[in-house]
């Protein structure tokens, strides 16, 4: 038992697994700040009472704590300004198993649980609007969906939770027109709001196959 105390107490423990990471090592052996401050906090409660670690090896074993923590936080911030670099530029994403594209200009940037996404616009269903936002608005302006659908969107979408407007519709007046109204500015809001919607997606950055427009 206390060969095992003093193995955790021998800083080169620390030191090595400190020095893996400084190295860049991607292996499963490899530590990130958390795991090195566990295995400090470790070492210290483990150490063998009568011969504790001495005060210059506490200290560098905090310093070098700090000094990779200032290292990722460094990573970070220069993931996320390449990440902002890409604003307004086209990128795309090829999913490996279907060969599927998805493909937009860059309209913003999420950060979530350390990882970054790129938003852009949703184009995998050409030019179109989601079925419950049409039915919930239409219902509250008391127009009959059933009446206008064949005007408003193509037939192989009626089916569909993303309904592709009719690509004769060109403008918003002829939608207007098309649900029976004069001109947009008779329209309900909710209603005019429908047409032009943009929906967008995420692509994690990581995702990411190519870049157009740098």
């Amino acid at each position: 038992m206390s060969s095992n105390i003093n193995n955790i107490s021998d800083s080169k423990v620390v030191t090595n697994a400190f020095n893996s990471i400084n190295r860049g090592t991607t292996s499963q052996s490899a530590l990130g700040k958390d795991q090195f401050l566990k295995l400090l906090v470790t070492q210290l409660r483990y150490q063998d009472p009568m011969k504790p670690m001495e005060n210059e090896n506490f200290i560098a074993q905090l310093a070098q704590f700090s000094t990779l923590e200032s290292q990722q936080n460094m990573q970070k911030s220069f993931e996320g300004v390449q990440t902002s670099n890409l604003l307004g530029k086209t990128v795309v994403k090829i999913d490996p198993l279907t060969m599927v594209q998805t493909s937009g200009v860059v309209s913003g940037v999420k950060f979530l649980d350390g990882k970054y996404s790129l938003i852009v616009p949703d184009n995998s269903s050409g030019n179109y609007v989601l079925k419950g936002d049409v039915m919930n608005a239409f219902s509250a302006a008391n127009i009959s969906f059933d009446s206008v659908k064949n005007s408003l969107f193509t037939a192989d979408s009626l089916n569909s939770d993303k309904l592709v407007w009719n690509p004769s519709l060109t403008d918003v007046n002829q939608y207007a027109q098309a649900l029976g109204f004069s001109d947009s500015t008779t329209v309900p809001t909710a209603v005019l709001g429908l047409w032009g919607r943009v929906y967008t997606t995420e692509i994690p950055i990581e995702d990411v196959s190519y870049v157009y427009g740098q």
